[in-house]
C-alpha cells in the first residue's frame, strides 16, 4: 500500500514564469489610474518591487506604504 501510494504520488506543474519585457522598471514613476480600486486611485509612487504575479511593489508617496499593483492599474507619469 504505502508503494502504491508513493507511485500516484505527483509533484505540482512548476509555476508559470512571466516572459517579456517588464512594463516598468526599479524606480519609475507611476500613477494609479481608474482602474485601481477607489482606495488607491490618483495615487502616486514608485515602483520597488516586482511581483510573483506581474504585479509591481509601488512605495506610495502618501504614507511611504508598499502597496502590491497590478501593471494595468498604473500610468507611467
Amino acid at each position: 500500500l504505502t508503494a502504491l501510494k508513493a507511485a500516484l504520488q505527483v509533484e505540482p506543474p512548476p509555476k508559470p514564469v512571466r516572459k517579456g519585457p517588464s512594463k516598468f522598471t526599479m524606480g519609475d514613476r507611476v500613477a494609479a489610474n481608474d482602474k485601481a480600486p477607489a482606495s488607491l486611485r490618483g495615487k502616486h509612487g514608485a515602483v520597488s518591487a516586482r511581483g510573483p504575479k506581474g504585479d509591481y511593489g509601488v512605495l506610495l508617496d502618501e504614507n511611504g506604504r508598499v502597496e502590491y499593483l497590478e501593471s494595468y492599474w498604473l500610468d507611467r507619469e
